[in-house]
């Protein structure tokens, strides 16, 4: 039978369905096993015989207080999230953005790369030196060392003993440092042994600036064309 008083206490609930519709309703005082005060007055129909069911106040706590804590954090990211924004938005350099699990991300703000991107240059500001490659080929920009300019070690080096085949070596070059290793003989002084020469073609014509680098040597200048070879050697 009916037992209120066993699975029933001031401030539980009471659920039951009347006329096909479910009541929630709160007790507040359980008279006896068949007998109880509610906290408000029932509106609805009567039965007899209805089945009811009890739902403890401590389960209801749970509930509310799941809810509760469900809506601060909800609320929390919400906070968070509006926090973040205006910190991408107006912050400068790098911000602090929240995470939901609680962590935290360091990155820059949109006006930090504004700001960096503003310190770039553009492509089209550069000429055409921005498509420009780096080489030793016609049209390509020079670095450093290209052609023995500017460092030591980009000097053409190579060894014959004829200056006919220096100047095939040294065929369609225009200005450009070299060395030549080999002995060209007693007879031809136009270029020293070992000694830095500078190199100029023109068109079909060229001319050699060789300067010794031992103190018995001659500054020797050599010129010529390609198709008539050395044609004329001064020794300085």
């Amino acid at each position: 039978g009916t037992a209120f008083t066993a699975e029933l206490a001031a401030g539980d609930f009471i659920v039951v369905t009347v006329g096909g519709i479910p009541y929630t309703l709160p007790v507040k005082a359980v008279n006896n096993n068949t007998s109880l005060t509610l906290v408000s007055v029932y509106t609805g129909p009567t039965q007899s015989g209805a089945a009811w069911s009890a739902v403890p106040r401590v389960a209801l706590n749970m509930v509310t207080a799941a809810l509760v804590a469900q809506s601060a954090e909800a609320l929390r990211g919400l906070n968070y999230d509006k926090q973040n924004w205006q910190s991408i938005f107006s912050g400068t350099g790098n911000i602090t953005v929240k995470l939901p699990d609680g962590s935290a991300w360091n990155g820059p703000a949109w006006n930090g790369i504004t700001t960096e991107l503003n310190k770039k240059a553009n492509a089209s500001d550069l000429g055409s030196a921005a498509s420009k490659n780096t080489g030793l080929n016609s049209g390509d920009i020079m670095t450093v060392g290209s052609f023995g300019i500017g460092a030591k070690d980009g000097a053409y080096a190579f060894e014959v003993n004829d200056f006919g085949a220096v100047q095939v070596a040294m065929s369609g070059s225009g200005l450009r440092t070299y060395r030549n290793n080999g002995f060209l003989g007693d007879g031809d002084q136009s270029i020293a042994q070992y000694s830095p020469t500078i190199w100029v073609g023109t068109g079909d014509t060229w001319a050699s600036l060789s300067l010794p680098y031992s103190p018995a040597g001659k500054i020797a200048v050599a010129s010529g064309s390609e198709s008539s070879g050395r044609m004329v050697v001064r020794l300085l």
